[in-house]
């Protein structure tokens, strides 16, 4: 089993796989796992890998799950230079999956599986950044 350290936020608590643990997601080495709880309850868990595995878990998961709603954006890099961020969302059994290419950093990607309303309150986050229809990485 693996050990978790948790931290306590404003409704939630988040907790990440303990220093050094070693996971995988979909057969990519995984950099970081977190489960986030509200009152106890599992309201979001999510995976960051590295950008490299990032079309290979998508593969898999479109096996798995079936075409994805494409929510591909525009970020904003360094030195003012644009491109595009592969984001994928799939609606299962009343959770949303959520694969972004770029998550934070252009090295590493992200998968999250959400409650719906937890996916609005970031879609709804995600849209206040964007500016002139791109969005900061």
């Amino acid at each position: 089993m693996h050990e978790y350290r948790c931290e306590p936020g404003a409704g939630t608590t988040r907790c990440a796989l303990g220093a050094g643990v070693v996971a995988s997601f979909h057969g990519e080495p995984a950099e970081a796992a977190m489960v986030d709880l509200d009152a106890g309850v599992l309201v979001a868990s999510s995976v960051h890998l590295g950008e490299s595995g990032f079309a290979t878990v998508v593969g898999r998961l479109r096996a798995l799950l079936a075409d994805p709603e494409d929510h591909t954006e525009r970020l904003r890099g360094g030195m003012g230079g644009t491109f595009d961020n592969a984001v994928w969302v799939w609606r299962v059994d009343g959770m949303v999956v959520f694969a972004e290419q770029f998550d934070g950093r252009i090295t590493r990607s992200g998968v999250s599986c959400m409650t719906p309303t937890v996916f609005a309150e970031l879609a709804a986050g995600r849209a206040r950044q964007r500016s002139n229809g791109s969005r900061d990485l």
